[in-house]
């Protein structure tokens, strides 16, 4: 094995420790936050019709499914 060749395969787990490490405090900090008392949050109760917001998502992205020639179909059961 070329010499070249294990500095790139030692690089390439030095990355990936390195980005699962990250993910890994980030996610520990988003659970502190999560547990602390409510002053981080505010309650929305909201009431919404997830069809019509469903509906809109699609219109929205309907041209970049058209420009890929893909086909969305959304369908609602026991809604």
């Amino acid at each position: 094995m070329k010499l070249t060749s294990k500095f790139e395969t030692c690089g390439k787990k030095i990355s990936s420790a390195t980005k699962f490490i990250d993910f890994f405090v980030h996610d520990i900090l988003d659970y502190t936050l999560l547990n602390q008392k409510d002053e981080n949050f505010m309650s929305n109760n909201t009431i919404f019709n997830i069809k019509t917001s469903v509906d809109e998502i699609k219109e929205i992205l309907e041209d970049k499914v058209n420009m890929k020639s893909i086909n969305i179909n959304v369908e609602f059961n026991s809604f």
